[in-house]
């Protein structure tokens, strides 16, 4: 059996066509290249946001001290930044018993001083859990001791070495 190919005139063309394809490529190329570095930088920063939280140290009762220095702001003397205290065992205040608490602190490099602006009271470890309680303690500031955890976070928000 043999096969053979005959050409097949669908219509006549009255003129020669001349066809230059290389601009129009070269413009959609670079559109679908962006397009695709787009969808590819969306979907690898879509992961959920978690805190990189840095250990700073544990007390002797056992509570780990954490800071997120990605959430440090300052105003002048004043430094806000979130903390976390992880407990080996359950704590308990007001009735609420947790295992650790974020919180909001600002610390005063001029005066060596901190308050916690908010703190939310968590029943797991690291912050994770259900959301048990919420304070404030705006407006009172403690001092800051040398050679505490207190310190060594002072030291973090203010930029002591």
């Amino acid at each position: 059996m043999s096969i053979s190919i005959r050409p097949i005139f669908r219509f006549s063309l009255c003129c020669p066509v001349t066809y230059h394809a290389g601009p129009f490529l070269k413009l959609p190329l670079a559109s679908w290249l962006r397009f695709w570095f787009l969808i590819t930088l969306l979907a690898l920063s879509s992961s959920p946001a978690y805190a990189e939280w840095m250990s700073l140290g544990e007390s002797e009762s056992g509570t780990t001290v954490h800071a997120d220095p990605a959430t440090m702001r300052r105003e002048g003397d004043l430094v806000k930044m979130e903390v976390l205290f992880d407990f080996k065992t359950i704590q308990t205040k007001a009735d609420v018993s947790y295992l650790s608490a974020k919180a909001l602190m600002e610390y005063d490099c001029a005066k060596q001083r901190f308050e916690g602006r908010t703190v939310m009271y968590y029943s797991g470890n690291m912050g994770r859990g259900t959301l048990l309680d919420r304070s404030s303690d705006k407006g009172r500031w403690l001092p800051v001791s040398p050679g505490s955890l207190d310190h060594a976070l002072w030291r973090l928000a203010c930029g002591k070495k």
